[in-house]
């Protein structure tokens, strides 16, 4: 009787955990899908910044070299 109980007791743990194990994968599987588009918008949000910065240069460059060119 105290063997069955055991038994019973033991596959219960054992179903429990594959239910959490599942619910863990699914979790991870969410962040890992959240951290790609994470990824993807600072990517674009850098090269955004960066295409601005080569703007900005581009125009004081400009600005440097057309009082030279007007004179």
């Amino acid at each position: 009787m105290a063997l069955t109980k055991l038994v019973a007791d033991r596959n219960k743990i054992i179903e429990l955990s594959a239910i959490e194990l599942k619910k863990l994968r699914i979790n991870y599987q969410q962040l890992k899908q959240q951290n790609l588009q994470l990824a993807h918008t600072n990517s674009q949000m850098l090269a955004e910044l960066n295409a601005g910065k080569d703007k900005m240069s581009w125009d004081a460059r400009m600005a440097c070299l057309m009082p030279k060119i007007w004179s």
